[in-house]
């Protein structure tokens, strides 16, 4: 027991001890201030110049660690909104002396150097608010994100083999297109050969322009409005996770001003992107309506459902599952800077819940509320769970009865309406998603789970009803469904379609426009946006989405069969394809990569409407940049594989079928005439 106060007593005199030098360094860092102007300045005054002392000034974290006696030390007040101070202090200060140190300048009665209580006064007042927290970044990098495990290592095996069979194949692709007789027998190429074309970096590059609804179709139809349809989308998407990160994550110069930008007219845009999503989804839910309607009506060719969905599976797991391992491997690792201890807070969950992702479970798991794995996963599970549904349901309203495919999207739209508003009536949801305490429930228990949102994926699928039947009535005269026939014949009346195309533009505007009356009264500090009473919140959250993707699928059905030309010209051009090729693989970056981007930051930012906008565009831009090597590498190759694969089987099945054909034909001739 003695020997226990002992140590106690020992500890506190060399906390003591050290928080003396500790301060004694300090007082010469800040005395040393004017010796930065001279010819040679001292160790002392530079560590002066690479500190910040007002809040949100990270100071000069590179220059700060080339010096001999110096550590950099971050003391942040608060996670979201960022507040902090950069300060290139002495190497003799711990943790616990920063900490006495700013509880001592706190203390009326202690005795301090005037000049310490002038230069840390706005961080001690900083700290009577709350607790500080005190991390000195290099250190903690240095610990956590310096080591290579085993996973991280099986990762880059893994990239460096990819990165060499595109070699190998753009090669072999190169040289085929060099040699014109290789060129005529390149159907003969063996399987491997054929293997390693599907990552040829010549012919994948060029697959990015090519038209969609030429690939699946034919030929170029309407369906290529669609394609400037997801890059707006996608698009909006960005403007919401960049304002929404740059907001939270980001060390702002003028973070006292979030709440006065916030009701900035502009900022209705990125504070409702979560619509975008609901277009995703009646896209989703559209375009595979449609394609199931087209495969399951040809009379030559019998429907795979198992091959349904292994090509589903091509469809979603290369790329998300690369880019789930990609990040959570080497994220850590591809950033540096004052904020970079939080550099992988995304991907937290991994370790944990990686396999969620893969199941398309993630939106559920754990504990109902989902994994922050991949954090924009959570749509590729809603997705998923879609697709397994609506096979059985297109079968059923081709083979027995087309009401009753109808009716289930009407009651799947009926659903969505009456869960969001017991759900949101449950945790008192408000529609501002910052709203506090807010944000967590309505992340968890709303907006990611399939019951609250596949109304939007329904209309998208009536949509395509509509669309093929319609054609079908067209084409040969046939009557395929009775009201996607009728709704398709009325919009070919000029007056029609016009006021259906006005009604959908006018509601889309007043979904959106309508929030900006709860958004623009934070209601203080306490963000609890208080202008929508709970009965308001709970109605539109119920509607909102159904209403806002029933006045898209408004708007755009008269295109889609072929009217509005004039809006079909810009929203079917060229320019918008190699975007629209690229827009999945966007939508599995742009999160990480706006977190590696400010999470990395060196300066603290000024962040306005103008700047948003500025350094928004040029994210945008470099998005889709980032994203073309991902294409390339992974997601092409993955769709090449499958076809290469299923192609070889069904060649051998043709190739018996004309062998027994041809045996058959023999056994004929042989018969004679009168047998």
């Amino acid at each position: 027991m003695y020997f226990h106060f002992i140590l106690l007593f020992l500890g506190a005199v060399w906390a003591q001890s050290t928080l003396l030098q500790c301060k004694g360094e300090w007082i010469k860092i800040l005395e040393s201030a004017k010796g930065i102007i001279g010819p040679s300045p001292s160790d002392y005054s530079k560590q002066f110049l690479y500190t910040g002392l007002n809040a949100n000034e990270l100071g000069q974290y590179d220059s700060c660690l080339e010096l001999d006696n110096s550590k950099f030390t971050l003391i942040q007040a608060s996670d979201s909104p960022i507040i902090a101070w950069g300060l290139c202090g002495p190497s003799i200060c711990s943790e616990a002396d920063y900490y006495l140190l700013l509880q001592s300048l706190a203390d009326p009665e202690e005795k301090n150097e005037e000049i310490l209580k002038t230069s840390f006064s706005k961080i001690v007042q900083a700290s009577a608010l709350g607790s500080l927290k005190i991390v000195f970044p290099k250190e903690y990098i240095d610990d956590h994100f310096n080591k290579y495990s085993s996973g991280e290592t099986i990762m880059f095996t893994i990239t460096i083999v990819i990165i060499s069979t595109a070699a190998i194949g753009t090669g072999i692709d190169y040289w085929i297109y060099t040699q014109k007789e290789a060129k005529k027998d390149q159907e003969a190429l063996n399987f491997l050969l054929k293997l390693f074309l599907c990552f040829s970096v010549i012919t994948n590059f060029k697959k990015i322009f090519k038209s969609r609804s030429e690939e699946k179709f034919g030929e170029k139809n309407t369906f290529e409005i669609l394609n400037s349809v997801r890059v707006l989308a996608i698009g909006w998407v960005i403007f919401g996770q960049f304002v929404n990160i740059i907001s939270s994550n980001a060390a702002l110069v003028n973070f006292n001003k979030l709440i006065t930008i916030a009701k900035l007219t502009i900022m209705i845009f990125p504070l409702t992107s979560t619509l975008a999503v609901d277009t995703f989804l009646w896209l989703s839910g559209f375009l595979l309506g449609y394609l199931l309607l087209v495969e399951i009506n040809k009379e030559e060719k019998k429907m795979s459902w198992i091959l349904l969905y292994i090509h589903r599976l091509f469809r979603l797991w290369p790329l998300m599952l690369f880019i789930l391992f990609f990040f959570w491997a080497f994220q850590k690792h591809i950033g540096n800077g004052p904020l970079w201890y939080n550099g992988d807070l995304y991907n937290n969950d991994c370790k944990d819940y990686w396999w969620s992702s893969m199941l398309f479970i993630n939106n559920f798991v754990p504990n109902w509320k989902g994994s922050g794995c991949l954090g924009q996963g959570w749509y590729l599970a809603m997705d998923m769970q879609f697709f397994i549904i609506t096979p059985p349901i297109i079968y059923l309203y081709h083979k027995y009865n087309k009401y009753i495919g109808w009716a289930i999207m009407v009651f799947f739209i009926g659903l969505t309406i009456i869960i969001s508003a017991v759900v949101a009536h449950h945790f008192t949801l408000n529609i501002v998603v910052p709203a506090l305490p807010n944000e967590n429930n309505y992340m968890d228990y709303y907006f990611t789970k399939p019951y609250c949102r596949i109304g939007a994926y329904a209309i998208g699928v009536l949509s395509a009803f509509i669309v093929y039947s319609y054609k079908q009535f067209k084409e040969n005269g046939t009557k395929y469904d009775p009201i996607g026939v009728w709704i398709g014949l009325k919009l070919e009346n000029r007056r029609i379609r016009w006021t259906v195309g006005f009604i959908g533009y006018a509601l889309i505007n007043f979904i959106i426009f309508i929030q900006y009356d709860a958004f623009k009264n934070p209601g203080g500090m306490e963000l609890t946006y208080p202008n929508w009473t709970d009965e308001e919140n709970q109605a539109f959250i119920a509607l909102h989405r159904v209403v806002f993707t029933f006045a898209l699928a408004s708007l755009l059905l008269p295109a889609l069969l072929g009217h509005f030309s004039w809006m079909t010209r810009f929203l079917s051009s060229q320019i918008w394809t190699p975007f629209s090729r690229l827009t999945f693989c966007v939508f599995l970056l742009q999160q990480n990569m706006i977190e590696i981007a400010y999470r990395s930051q060196r300066a603290a930012l000024w962040f306005d409407q103008f700047s948003g906008i500025k350094d928004l565009t040029w994210f945008f831009l470099f998005l889709f940049v980032c994203s073309i090597p991902f294409v390339m590498l992974v997601e092409i190759p993955a769709f090449e594989i499958e076809k290469l694969i299923f192609k070889s089987k069904s060649q051998i099945v043709v190739e018996e079928k004309k062998s027994l054909l041809m045996i058959s034909l023999v056994e004929q001739e042989k018969k004679p005439y009168y047998a």
